[in-house]
């Protein structure tokens, strides 16, 4: 058993050094969809509650614009985060080859 797991381990380094593994391809297509949704889906949802509170107080577009502020700055906030925790996590996997 752990000479199958040494061999896998090593099949894997393999592909990562000779750069064929496609699993990175997709991490990153998936993490740029990712943030695509969740900018479109901030500013989207901050402009519907801002839409209905204007209508419910029957206010011009001024919680509107507010709103849609709001969901711009979560949605923008939302990436940064995602970019600190994304280079941490690689941090910590170079760490981990260097002291191999």
């Amino acid at each position: 058993m752990t000479n199958d797991l040494l061999r896998r381990i090593h099949a894997a380094r393999q592909k990562i050094k000779n750069g064929t593994n496609h699993e990175d391809k997709r991490d990153y297509r998936s993490s740029v969809a990712k943030v695509i949704i969740d900018l479109i889906a901030s500013v989207g949802v901050g402009g519907f509650i801002g839409y209905e509170i204007d209508r419910y107080f029957i206010i011009a577009p001024f919680f509107l614009i507010l709103c849609t502020l709001i969901g711009m700055v979560s949605g923008i906030l939302s990436l940064y985060l995602g970019a600190v925790n994304g280079a941490r996590n690689d941090s910590v996997i170079i760490d981990n080859d260097i002291k191999k």
